[in-house]
């Protein structure tokens, strides 16, 4: 396990939410010489502290949606239960099932949603 020390858990600390940083903007943050924090962040990468670097996607912009898993419970597994429960989930939307499952009954369930926009905090 490598040693990490005040400064690197500062690096990790900016790199994890501004990972396109430039190393010249880093160094001056975190108060070393430009080499100096590239030795750092190179060292963190080759003993894998840092795995990769990675996008976060806006999934509205993207047209992403998400699954949510429900469970539902069922008065019985008699046919006639099942059957009435299937009739009655086809009567609805995937956006309105979400409001018939939680009214009506208990039965896992796998359901892909759109992630509503949320306000910025």
């Amino acid at each position: 396990m490598i040693n990490l020390d005040a400064t690197d858990l500062r690096i990790l600390r900016i790199i994890q939410k501004r990972g396109r940083i430039s190393n010249s903007d880093l160094s001056m943050e975190i108060n070393l010489s430009a080499s100096a924090c590239h030795r750092r962040v190179s060292r963190l990468e080759s003993n894998k502290v840092i795995k990769n670097y990675v996008a976060l996607l806006d999934p509205i912009k993207v047209n992403l949606s998400t699954t949510v898993f429900v469970e539902i419970t069922l008065n019985g597994q008699a046919d006639e239960v099942l059957n009435k429960f299937e009739k009655e989930r086809a009567e609805y939307s995937e956006a309105d099932f979400e409001s018939f499952l939680m009214s009506r009954y208990m039965k896992k369930t796998k359901l892909p949603i759109m992630m509503p926009e949320l306000p910025e905090r």
